[in-house]
């Protein structure tokens, strides 16, 4: 069991080192975020990620801008494929 655990924690660790706000998560967040390839695995969670950003705004499987938890929102230059492993599309978005 040990050693399952140890390799979960390195798996995660490999993660949070490709994108560093996933050290304000804990491991059960991300593993959440983590087992879905749908960007609303990482809404519940943006709070989390970034300071006062409350959700991504979506536009299909696109992220097309960010909302702040005062209603604020802002658009990216360039809409961000939500496409491969949520870390390299959030590094994008990021």
């Amino acid at each position: 069991m040990d050693k399952r655990q140890k390799s979960l924690s390195d798996y995660l660790d490999t993660k949070r080192n490709f994108f560093a706000r996933f050290y304000f998560l804990s491991d059960d967040d991300l593993l959440s975020i983590l087992g879905s390839s749908e960007i609303s695995a990482v809404q519940p969670h943006m709070l989390k990620l970034y300071d006062n950003c409350k959700e991504l705004k979506v536009k299909g499987r696109n992220v097309i801008g960010m909302e702040s938890d005062e209603g604020e929102q802002f658009q990216l230059r360039e809409m961000v494929k939500a496409e491969k492993p949520v870390e390299d599309w959030m590094t994008k978005v990021e």
